[in-house]
């Protein structure tokens, strides 16, 4: 019994084979024809309608027999269908070469507005600098010429300044000249009276009063070195014989060269120590001749 079951099942089982081809091959078949379907089915629910519709109206007429219909017309052939718009929204890549150049393109524009950004910088700083340095000029020639106005004021306060003192000078040596002179004439005119009133002496008499005492004129002759301030431009040992007349107090009525020294520097300040003298020193009993020889040595 259980030989005959196991004989059963083998036969209506179906035969083994190794080879799937045949069906695989009407598996996909199947499978592309449902594929199609599926594909035509949206396409026609996706047609567009038509653009167009008619309508027919008919009013009520008295019914009467209609004469046999004529056959309908076949309906029109469907509208083709439209071809797929490609998506406007999103652009295709671009090719390979092309992103490329565009890529380039792009590099060099950011270098070259790189560059032009770098000249206006270099072109600005030029500016700035040339701004300061003109600014610093500026400040230097205002400087400069306040400096040089600055000066040429002090200049002319100094020449003016000089020019006041030198005519006070000027004055005050003309008051001393005039006074001088003043003295000089009353002195004279006083020993011209003394001499008007005194009797007439001898010639010896007259010689011993023109000749002071040795101690007298050495007074004399330092009293008036004082007044001597450098003798270092005189050169060699000049001597100088002066007549010197004065009044009875020893007050210098006048002086003159009565002998040159063969050097006039040397003279003339002998003259004017005498006259920045003024007065010399008398004798011991208050005599002091109204007349006198004086020597004067620049090396004594």
């Amino acid at each position: 019994m259980a030989m005959s079951s196991l004989s059963l099942d083998a036969h209506w089982q179906p035969p083994r084979t190794d080879r799937v081809g045949p069906g695989a091959a009407l598996s996909l078949l199947a499978h592309a024809g449902l594929v199609g379907a599926l594909a035509a089915g949206l396409h026609w629910r996706n047609s567009a309608p038509p653009s167009v519709m008619s309508a027919e109206l008919w009013s009520s007429v008295p019914q009467v027999a209609a004469p046999a219909a004529a056959p309908a017309p076949p309906p029109p052939p469907p509208p083709p269908p439209e071809a797929a718009k490609p998506d406007v929204r999103t652009t295709p890549p671009p090719a390979p070469n092309a992103q490329r150049d565009a890529d380039i393109a792009t590099e060099r524009a950011a270098k070259i507005r790189q560059a032009e950004q770098a000249a206006r910088d270099a072109a600005q700083l030029i500016a700035q600098k040339a701004a300061l340095k003109a600014a610093q000029q500026a400040a230097q020639q205002a400087a400069h010429s306040q400096a040089q106005v600055a000066a040429q004021k002090l200049a002319d306060e100094r020449q003016a300044k000089a020019k006041v003192d030198a005519a006070k000078a000027a004055q005050v040596a003309q008051a001393e000249a005039v006074q001088l002179a003043k003295q000089r004439d009353e002195n004279l005119k006083r020993m011209l009276a003394q001499a008007g009133s005194e009797s007439t002496n001898s010639a010896g008499t007259a010689n011993r009063d023109m000749a002071p005492s040795a101690d007298l004129a050495g007074r004399i002759r330092a009293k008036v070195k004082a007044n001597i301030i450098d003798t270092s431009a005189i050169q060699g040992n000049p001597v100088a014989e002066v007549e010197v007349r004065c009044s009875p107090d020893g007050t210098i009525t006048s002086r003159r060269i009565s002998k040159p020294s063969g050097n006039a520097t040397w003279d003339d300040t002998v003259l004017r120590a005498l006259d920045k003298t003024r007065s010399l020193p008398r004798e011991a009993d208050g005599r002091i001749p109204a007349a006198m020889i004086l020597v004067f040595s620049a090396r004594e």
